[in-house]
């Protein structure tokens, strides 16, 4: 999969498909970084990629209308809850999973 940051800045994700590519926008408010993530978040969606947004805010549920494959976790339109007893089961729940995953967050240290 190829992600256009830029006219000139493309990632291709084969060179991080050892250990998964991890992208953080940081800015000051204002400055794009909603905007900055939909427009990644949209380029992986439409080469049949997965993406999770955690952010119970109303802006990502555009997403929704356009795919299909969108779930939103928390917020005004969400499809599941984004409370204490749903994200412990839910991190149980991932880490029963075959593709290994792990995390330094626990159901234990949820609290």
């Amino acid at each position: 999969m190829k992600l256009r940051l830029s006219g000139d800045y493309v990632i291709d994700t084969d060179d991080y498909r050892k250990e998964g590519l991890r992208i953080a926008i940081l800015a000051m408010g204002g400055h794009g970084k909603s905007n900055a993530a939909a427009d990644v978040i949209e380029d992986v969606l439409d080469q049949k990629g997965q993406a999770i947004v955690l952010e119970p805010i109303a802006e990502w549920h555009t997403l929704k209308a356009r795919y299909n494959n969108v779930v939103t976790v928390g917020g005004e339109f969400q499809d599941l809850p984004l409370e204490y007893d749903f994200a412990k089961d839910s991190l149980r729940q991932l880490q029963e999973m075959p593709f290994g995953y792990r995390s330094s967050l626990s159901p234990q240290n949820i609290k």
